[in-house]
């Protein structure tokens, strides 16, 4: 995988779910907040986050498995074959609500290890789960203590961890945060950051590294963008030192009221770390991508939160973009599904 390859990337088909569709339990589909490519199963998995409104309605927190088809024409289709609820230790439901006295879980981001079992990035905590594949806890890991919120100081409300996932050989694991920690500067720092972990030996204490945010004045954008309109959302290994970073604006349909429909960005981001920190080598215009796929940006969801690899196609490798609807009946789910040469 080379950055030119990352920048050659074509539409190659595209899944869409409507707001109302339902799952394998009878929930809505939908608030996709992470992905990834299981090869060994040959299943495409997807991670659901709280549920409807912000966490202030019921819902339990799952993930999803899909068989991926390819389509006459060329395309794409999903077939859902599976979900399942995540359970603690006592084999109890986990809650998405966000005042509850139960176990609670705002799932963000999703890595698959070796073994196929789960690691879940939590946003509430935040924390790191470990999930048997039928949704059981085997572990809860935290962060550094300068990450857990404080006065001063931790994650920012609503902005933990968001993006989980493995080098290609499975020895590290890395935790992305959305938005910098408040003594980082919160919403508007120049810099968030990303945990990463020897798998060997997941309590030995993760390396620490900072993650430059996009500077907003390099967007050409109506409104401008400020960096408290940024995110990072997902992350993807591409080697032991090399991630793809998904990064996007909080603009398109189903965006807030008051804020723009039309988005300005949504990128995948070739980043490497040196020496404590990420360096940003080289970034991938999604919205251009697609508009020349022959979609129209203004008719996308604004939250674009997932990346993963997808079992190669057309001599090629595959990267999936997938969008978080917000569980959204009048919003679509949209799995875009990308050819890199």
């Amino acid at each position: 995988m080379t950055e030119a390859a990352l920048l050659g990337a074509v539409l190659a088909g595209f899944a869409v779910f409507p707001g109302t569709a339902t799952d394998a339990l009878g929930g809505r589909l939908g608030g996709i907040s992470s992905l990834r490519w299981d090869a060994k199963r040959e299943l495409l998995v997807a991670l659901p986050d709280r549920g409807q409104d912000d966490g202030k309605k019921a819902y339990a927190p799952r993930f999803h498995e899909f068989r991926v088809h390819e389509t006459g024409d060329g395309g794409v289709s999903l077939e859902l074959a599976s979900t399942t609820l995540f359970r603690d230790a006592e084999g109890r439901p986990f809650s998405g609500l966000i005042d509850t006295d139960e176990s609670k879980l705002d799932a963000e981001g999703l890595g698959i290890a070796p073994d196929g079992t789960l690691w879940v990035g939590d946003e509430y905590a935040p924390a790191l789960y470990h999930f048997s594949r039928d949704g059981k806890l085997l572990d809860r890991i935290l962060p550094p203590d300068h990450y857990l919120p404080g006065e001063n100081s931790g994650r920012t409300n609503n902005r933990g961890f968001e993006g989980v996932c493995s080098s290609p050989d499975g020895s590290r694991l890395a935790v992305l945060l959305q938005s910098p920690l408040k003594q980082d500067g919160g919403k508007a720092g120049e810099f968030s950051r990303m945990l990463v972990y020897e798998t060997a030996d997941m309590k030995k204490s993760p390396k620490d590294f900072r993650v430059p945010r996009l500077d907003p004045a390099a967007v050409d954008a109506e409104p401008p963008l400020s960096r408290k309109d940024l995110a990072f959302n997902e992350c993807e290994g591409v080697s032991n030192t090399a991630f793809l970073l998904l990064e996007r604006d909080n603009r398109g349909l189903g965006a807030d009221p008051g804020r723009s429909r039309m988005p300005a960005y949504k990128s995948v981001v070739w980043a490497e770390l040196k020496k404590g920190k990420t360096v940003r080598i080289r970034s991938l215009d999604l919205l251009a991508v697609l508009k020349t796929g022959g979609l129209d940006p203004e008719t996308l969801p604004v939250k674009f939160e997932s990346i993963a690899w997808g079992v190669p196609a057309r001599g090629g490798r595959t990267l999936w973009v997938a969008v978080d609807n917000d569980f959204e009946p009048e919003v679509p789910t949209y799995f875009f599904r990308l050819l890199l040469p």
